[in-house]
C-alpha cells in the first residue's frame, strides 16, 4: 500500500482586497454602512469613505481626528470621532457637506469623548461615547443627553429596541430614558458584549473573551462548543447576523468566521485564504448580500451567494488540477501531481490515491469504469484505489470502440493503442501500424480515426477492420495550428483554432467555418483551442480570454443556442491549452481546474438581477486635464457652462460590487458624438474643446449580458463667447452694412481720386510734354541766339578789328604826313582832320551797343561792384573782356601801349586787386 495524505483547503467565494493606495485613506477601518442606493461609507481614520463600486471618495474628518463611527438613515450620512459628531448631506454637485451636531450640544461635550457607535431607534439617531448617549430628533433636531456612571461599551438594536452594555452593571434596555436590566450574568458584568442577537429560543451575545453564550432556563450557558476555543483564542472584534443565517466573526487574529446556525464554521476568512491582515475591526453585510470587512489595513469583501467558489491551494501538495470527474458518490482530481479525492457534498480534505503519483492528463467514464490516463500508462480506479492497466509511454485519452465489447483505443504520446479485455484483465493488444504521432486529440467519426496534431496538422485515417493498420491517410496540414482543438458534438466534426471554429462538411471533405459562434466570439481574444463535450448536458464548452463559451443544440441544427458567460481566463486562472470542465452534482454546477486548484461555477447564480446606472460626477477639466482634479458641477436639471468651460468630464458607476462580471459602460454625447461608444471598464470620460451648443451626455451599462434597466442622462450648454452671441450677431449685421457702406463711399471716393490723379497726371503728363516742347524751342532759340552771339561776336570783333586798323592808318598818315615836305598849313589842315577822327567816340558807342548784345550783363555787374570807375576805365574793360592785347587797345584809345599800361594799373588800384590778381581773369571771371 501506498502513503495516503490528506490536503485540506477551503472553497470560498471570491475575495476582494482594497488596500490603502487604492481607496486613498488611512489603513484602518472602524465601521461600515450602506445607503439605500448601495453606496458604501466606511468610516476611515483619515475621515469618511465613500465608495459606489467604481470610485472612492474621501471626506477628511471634520477636525482632523480619527473617525470611528457611522450609520446611514435616508439622505443622511452620520459620523462620530473624537469630540465630535454631526451628519452629511450631498449638495448640487453630489458630494457630501458636513453639519456639526456636537457643536448644538448645550455646555458642550465631556473632555476626551470619542463616539463610538451610532444607531436609529424609532426615528432618533443615538450617539454614544463611553460616558454618555447622545439622542438626536432629526426632525425638530432637540437633543437628549443619557449621562453613565459605569462605562458605556457598546449599543446595540435589538427588536427594535435600544439595548447597551454598562460595563460592571450588565445589559439594559433603555425606553424613553428609562433603563431596564436585561441580562446580568458575570459573562456581561465583566466581559465586553460585541453582539446581540435573537434567536428563537432567547438571546445569544458575543463575547469578545468567551465567544457565544445564549439564555437558557438555567441562565447564561456556551454554545457552538466546536468553535468556542477557537474564537476565544482569535480575540473577538466585531461579529453581526447575517440575513441568510448564520453568524460572521470579526477576530483580531485570525481574520473573520462565517457560522451556521448550528454553530459549525462555514467559511474561514483570513490571510491564508487571501484575505488582506487578520485584524477584522467590523463587519458589515450589504442590501445586495456582499459582506464588508474593515481592516486593520484595508478592506475587504466578498459575496456571500456568488456563482462561484475558489478552492485553492495554498500548500502546493494538490498541485495544478488538468482533470476532474465525480464517480459514485466522490470527487476526483487529476492533477500534476497525481490522482486525489474526497466526498462529494463535503468540505472534507481531498486524499491522495496511492500509485497514482506523476501526471494525470485524463478522467473519464468508459463502459461503467472510472478511467484515468497517466504520464505512465492508464489506470482503472475504484474508491480509494488505482489498477494500473498498461505502462505505455503516456496515455492522453481512452474512448471505447463502437460495437466491440471489451474493446478500446487509447491515445498515447507514440500514436494509437488498441486495449483488449481478456478474462477480467486489461492488456495492449496491439498499436495501429502507420501512425507514430502524439494522439492527444482524437475521435471515431464517419468510419475514420480523426487525429489532430497541434503542429503537423489533422489526418483522416482510414483503419483495417480489425484496427492493427492504418490503411489511408489523408492528412490536413493546412489546418495545422498551436493550441488547436479537436471533438465531437452533436454528431458533427469540430476542429478549433486560431482561425476559427470549423465544421467538417462531409460532401466537400473539407471544413467550413461556424459563422454563428465566429460572429458572437470576434469580439474575444482566443487562447485555446480546447473543447469539452459534455454529453450529459448535451453542450459543448469553449474558452476565449474574457468569456466562456456554452453551445446547445439550437432551434436547427446548423444555429446553435450559444450562451457566453463572462468569466475572464484571470479569474479561471486556468492551465492554456489543458482546461477542464465538469458538471459534478447537478446540471448547474461545473468544476474547472486552475493552476493552484479548482473553481466552482453555479451557472443559475449567473443570472444578474436588474440594476440602474448613475452619474456619479461631473467636472470642468484643469490645465492637468486629470478628471478627479477639475471643479465639480451641479448635475440636477439644465446646466449652463460659459464658452470658456468647454472641457467636461464625468464619473459614473453601477453600485455592483462583485467584479466578476465586472461592469461595463457605454456612452454617448448628443450633440457632439451621437453614436454609443464601445463597452468599456473605465468609468470615467472627458470631452474636451467642446463648441458653443446644447448638448446631453448619456450613459448606460452592461455587467454580463444584462445591460441597465435606465440610461442615466444629463443635459447642458455651453454659451458662446460675448463676441459669438445672437445679439452681437445683430449687431455684426449692422456694423457689416455700415462698414458695407463705408467701403462703398471709401472706394468711391478712391476711385475718384484715382480718377482725379489720373486727370492730374495726365495734365502734368501734357504740361511736361509741352515744357519739353517748350524747352527744344527755347533750346532752338538759344541756338539761334548762339549763332546770332556768334555772328555779334564776329561782327564785334570785325568792329573792333576795323576800328583798330582804321585807328592805325590813320596815325600812320599822321605820322607820314609830319615827316612830309607838304606845306605846313595843308598838313595842319589834314591832321585836324585826322585827329578829330580820332578823337570822335563814335567808334565807341558802337563798338558798346555790339558789345552789349554779345555781353549785356557784364558792363551792368562792372558797374555794380566797381561804381567809381570812369567811363574811359569802363570802356578799358571791355576791351580786356575781348582779351585784347595793351597793343591792341593803345590805338582804341589814341595812345601810346605805355599809356595802356598806365591805364590797367589804375584800374587794378580803383578796382582793389591784390598784387598777385590778374586783372584780365579777374575781368573775364566777372
Amino acid at each position: 500500500m501506498g502513503i495516503s495524505f490528506f490536503l485540506g483547503g477551503q472553497e470560498l467565494p471570491p475575495i476582494i482586497n482594497y488596500a490603502p493606495n487604492e481607496y486613498g485613506a488611512e489603513n484602518q477601518n472602524w465601521a461600515i454602512a450602506q445607503s439605500l442606493d448601495k453606496r458604501i461609507f466606511v468610516a476611515n481614520n483619515k475621515g469618511l469613505l465613500e465608495y459606489n463600486g467604481a470610485q472612492w471618495h474621501l471626506y477628511p474628518s471634520p477636525n482632523e481626528t480619527l473617525m470611528r463611527s457611522v450609520w446611514v438613515e435616508g439622505p443622511r450620512v452620520y459620523t462620530g470621532c473624537y469630540m465630535e459628531f454631526g451628519y452629511w448631506e450631498r449638495d448640487l454637485t453630489g458630494q457630501l457637506k458636513y453639519t456639526s451636531i456636537a457643536k448644538k450640544v448645550k455646555n458642550g461635550l465631556k473632555t476626551d469623548e470619542e463616539f463610538w457607535n451610532i444607531l436609529e431607534i424609532d426615528g432618533h439617531i443615538v450617539f454614544q461615547s463611553f460616558d454618555r448617549l447622545y439622542t438626536f430628533n432629526p426632525a425638530t433636531e432637540e437633543i437628549r443627553i443619557t449621562e453613565s456612571e459605569e462605562k458605556i461599551s457598546k449599543i446595540f438594536k435589538v427588536n427594535g429596541s435600544l439595548w447597551l452594555q454598562r460595563m460592571g452593571q450588565g445589559i439594559f434596555q433603555m425606553t424613553g430614558g428609562v433603563q431596564t436590566p436585561k441580562e446580568t450574568h458575570d459573562w456581561v458584568k465583566d466581559y465586553e458584549v460585541v453582539g446581540i442577537f435573537p434567536f428563537a429560543g432567547g438571546i445569544r451575545y458575543l463575547i469578545k473573551q468567551l465567544g457565544f453564550v445564549q439564555t437558557s432556563p438555567k441562565g447564561l450557558e456556551t454554545c457552538f462548543l466546536s468553535v468556542q476555543n477557537e474564537l476565544s483564542q482569535a480575540l473577538i472584534y466585531s461579529g453581526i447576523h447575517v440575513r441568510g443565517g448564520g453568524y460572521l466573526v470579526g477576530t483580531v487574529r485570525q481574520g473573520a468566521y462565517l457560522i451556521d446556525e448550528d454553530g459549525d464554521v462555514v467559511h474561514k476568512i483570513n490571510r491564508k485564504t487571501a484575505l488582506a491582515n487578520n485584524t477584522v475591526l467590523s463587519v458589515f453585510e450589504g442590501v445586495s448580500g456582499g459582506i464588508w470587512l474593515g481592516l486593520d489595513n484595508g478592506i475587504g469583501y466578498y459575496e456571500l451567494q456568488s456563482a462561484f467558489s475558489i478552492f485553492k491551494d495554498n500548500q502546493g501538495n494538490l498541485g495544478s488540477v488538468y482533470a476532474a470527474r465525480p464517480w459514485q458518490g466522490n470527487l476526483y482530481l487529476g492533477t500534476n501531481q497525481g490522482l486525489f479525492y474526497r466526498k462529494l457534498d463535503t468540505r472534507d480534505a481531498f486524499s491522495f490515491v496511492p500509485g497514482t503519483q506523476g501526471q494525470v492528463w485524463f478522467l473519464d467514464e468508459v463502459e461503467g469504469q472510472l478511467v484515468c490516463g497517466h504520464h505512465n500508462g492508464t489506470y482503472l480506479i475504484d474508491g480509494g484505489k488505482a489498477e494500473h492497466i498498461t505502462r505505455t509511454a503516456g496515455s492522453w485519452k481512452i474512448m471505447a470502440v463502437p460495437n466491440s465489447p471489451g474493446l478500446w483505443l487509447e491515445g498515447s504520446y507514440t500514436g494509437l493503442k488498441v486495449l483488449e479485455r481478456k478474462n477480467d484483465l486489461w492488456q495492449v493488444r496491439n498499436k495501429i501500424d502507420g501512425f507514430d504521432l502524439s494522439s492527444r486529440y482524437f475521435e471515431l467519426y464517419d468510419g475514420h480515426i480523426w487525429v489532430n496534431h497541434e503542429y503537423k496538422g489533422l489526418f483522416k485515417l482510414q483503419i483495417s477492420d480489425d484496427f492493427s493498420s492504418v490503411l489511408e491517410n489523408r492528412a490536413y496540414t493546412e489546418l495545422a495550428n498551436a493550441d488547436s482543438g479537436l471533438a465531437l458534438y452533436n454528431d458533427s466534426l469540430l476542429y478549433h483554432a486560431k482561425s476559427g471554429l470549423h465544421v467538417y462538411d462531409k460532401k466537400s471533405g473539407g471544413f467550413k467555418m461556424n459563422e454563428p459562434f465566429q460572429s458572437e466570439f470576434q469580439e474575444d481574444t482566443y487562447i485555446s483551442g480546447k473543447m469539452i463535450s459534455d454529453r450529459k448536458a448535451g453542450a459543448l464548452w469553449l474558452f476565449g480570454e474574457q468569456n466562456l463559451y456554452r453551445l446547445r443544440q439550437g432551434t436547427t441544427a446548423e444555429i446553435p443556442e450559444i450562451t457566453k458567460i463572462p468569466l475572464s481566463e484571470a479569474f479561471r486562472n486556468g492551465i492554456v491549452g489543458y482546461e477542464s470542465l465538469v458538471s459534478i452534482q447537478a446540471e448547474n454546477q461545473y468544476l474547472m481546474g486552475s493552476r493552484s486548484g479548482f473553481v466552482i461555477m453555479n451557472s443559475d447564480k449567473l443570472e444578474v438581477k436588474d440594476f440602474q446606472v448613475y452619474i456619479d460626477r461631473v467636472y470642468l477639466l484643469n490645465d492637468s486635464k486629470d478628471v478627479s482634479k477639475g471643479e465639480t458641477i451641479s448635475k440636477k436639471g439644465f446646466t449652463s457652462l460659459s464658452w470658456d468651460k468647454n472641457n467636461i468630464g464625468f464619473t459614473f458607476y453601477s453600485p455592483d460590487y462583485r467584479k466578476i462580471p465586472e461592469a461595463q459602460y457605454g456612452y454617448r454625447l448628443k450633440g457632439s458624438f451621437d453614436n454609443w461608444s464601445d463597452w468599456t471598464t473605465n468609468s470615467s470620460v472627458t470631452f474636451e474643446n467642446l463648441s458653443p451648443g446644447k448638448y446631453q451626455f448619456e450613459l448606460r451599462a452592461k455587467i454580463g449580458n444584462r445591460v441597465s434597466t435606465n440610461t442615466a442622462t444629463m443635459d447642458f450648454e455651453i454659451h458662446p463667447p460675448w463676441y459669438a452671441a445672437r445679439i452681437m450677431f445683430l449687431i455684426y449685421g449692422l456694423m457689416a452694412l455700415v462698414l458695407a457702406r463705408f467701403i462703398h463711399q471709401t472706394y468711391k471716393g478712391y476711385y475718384r481720386k484715382k480718377q482725379e490723379q489720373l486727370i492730374e497726371r495726365n495734365k502734368r503728363e501734357l504740361d511736361l510734354i509741352k515744357a519739353k516742347n517748350e524747352k527744344e524751342l527755347i533750346q532752338m532759340r538759344n541756338a539761334k541766339l548762339r549763332e546770332d552771339f556768334k555772328g555779334k561776336s564776329k561782327e564785334l570783333a570785325a568792329s573792333t578789328l576795323n576800328m583798330v586798323r582804321k585807328n592805325e592808318l590813320l596815325q600812320k598818315i599822321r605820322d607820314e604826313l609830319r615827316s612830309s615836305n607838304l606845306t605846313q598849313e595843308g598838313i595842319r589842315s589834314l591832321l585836324n582832320i585826322i585827329e578829330t577822327d580820332l578823337g570822335r567816340g563814335d567808334d565807341w558807342e558802337m563798338f558798346k551797343e555790339a558789345f552789349d548784345n554779345v555781353d549785356r550783363e557784364f558792363l551792368g555787374k562792372l558797374q555794380a561792384k566797381h561804381p567809381k570807375l570812369s567811363p574811359n576805365d569802363i570802356r578799358l574793360c571791355a576791351y580786356l573782356r575781348l582779351n585784347l592785347s595793351s597793343k591792341e587797345i593803345a590805338p582804341l584809345f589814341n595812345i601810346s601801349t605805355r599809356s595802356v599800361e598806365i591805364k590797367r594799373y589804375r584800374l587794378r588800384k580803383k578796382m582793389q586787386l591784390d598784387r598777385d590778381e590778374n586783372l584780365v581773369k579777374y575781368i573775364m571771371d566777372l
